[in-house]
């Protein structure tokens, strides 16, 4: 669990890569780190199982 100054040192970053126009290669690098550190972590899933984990992850931060 992130701690309350991590919290915030991540939504500044977010913030600085995230802005209205063209920047799709910003979050497509975000989600590329986010799926590089799972892989790592995650080492006894095949990629079907982390695809569908990952995706149920972002299905749950819609709601």
């Amino acid at each position: 669990m992130l701690n309350r100054f991590e919290k915030w040192m991540l939504k500044r970053i977010l913030h600085k890569l995230i802005r209205q126009g063209p920047h799709k290669h910003n979050i497509t690098l975000m989600y590329k780190i986010i799926r590089i550190k799972a892989e790592q972590v995650f080492t006894e899933d095949n990629h079907p199982t982390l695809d569908a984990f990952l995706y149920e992850c972002y299905q749950d931060s819609r709601r």
